[in-house]
This record gives structure tokens, sequence and C-alpha cells, in this order.
């Protein structure tokens, strides 16, 4: 039976890249003999390794630092993507774009490693990379969500979720428009 292969997907944000490296480092620690890939945006990629001959060059840390390795995904936007750089049909245009190259390229990228002996048993994905749990299903692939906000937030959202406006938020007297 092949070794367990968690691939975590970061968004390529702010404050998204180090709670995933985080995380691949204590699936790493919790789990022997599994391996753990991050896999983040290249622009990303870029910034965490700058003296690669190929900004898309997957990279292998030894097991003595926590036996994770990195190969990116493109975005669309391999020299950085700013989620607000663009508003309204522009703004969704681009979220849209971002989806269908990140899709098509982590496909991608799950291909290689399963050539190289390396087949990806499980995806991990925070929240505004919904389209790489689509991936995973298309695929057969058991998927997490890791969650990177306070868990006051997720309560937010759970309660709005489940209850009208003037439910959830008691200080509010008529639903917001």
């Amino acid at each position: 039976m092949a070794p367990e292969h968690f691939l975590v997907v970061a968004f390529p944000g702010q404050s998204h890249i180090n709670p995933a490296r985080a995380l691949a480092e204590r699936l790493a620690r919790a789990n022997p003999g599994a391996r753990v890939t991050l896999s983040a945006a290249v622009s990303s990629h870029r910034l965490m390794f700058p003296t690669l001959s190929s900004p898309d060059e997957e990279v292998i840390i030894p097991d003595g630092d926590g036996g994770v390795s990195y190969a990116p995904y493109s975005d669309g936007y391999d020299h950085g993507f700013d989620l607000f750089a663009a508003t309204g049909d522009q703004g969704w245009a681009r979220v849209e774009a971002f989806a269908r190259v990140g899709r098509a390229t982590l496909s991608s990228g799950l291909d290689r490693l399963a050539a190289r002996g390396r087949p990806v048993t499980r995806i991990v994905y925070c929240v505004l990379m919904w389209w790489a749990a689509e991936v995973a299903r298309d695929r057969g692939l058991p998927r997490a969500l890791y969650w990177i906000q306070p868990a006051t937030v997720l309560a937010v959202y759970y309660h709005r979720a489940q209850a009208p406006w003037t439910e959830t938020c008691s200080c509010c007297s008529t639903t917001p428009t």
C-alpha cells in the first residue's frame, strides 16, 4: 500500500501561506511515513524560493526539516494576484480566471506527482480555494477544508446561515440591504 500523500493547497494571499505551511509541517510530524506537499501559486512559490532556476520547480525538503515538499500551481497571475485590483464585473472575471486556470494547473500538478510515483491521496484546502475541492471530488480524492480565520468568524457564518439576520444579530432591527 502506498503511503498517504496530503496536498495542502494555499491561497496566494497575505496571511494564508504561513498557516498552510504550519499545517503541512504538522501533518508531516503527525503522520510518520506520509508525504506532505504544500502547493501555492507560482507567484508565492517564487517568493518562498527566489533562487530556483524555474519558477514552477518542485522543492523537496529533507525529512529532517519536516518532510514537506513544495509544488506550485499557476493561477493565471504568475507575477502576483491582487484580489482587489478590479471591481464589479472585472473583479468577478479575475476570480473566475483564477479558479479556471488554478483548477487546470492543480489537476496537471496532481498528474505530475502521480507520474513521479507520489500520487496524492488527500487534498486539504482553505475556504478561498473552493475549486481545489472540486478537483478532489472529480478525482475521487478525500478532501478537507482548513479554516484559518478565528473561530468566532466561523461561528458568525454558521449562525447567520441558520437564522434570519434579526435573530442572529439582536442589535439590528431590520434586515441589512
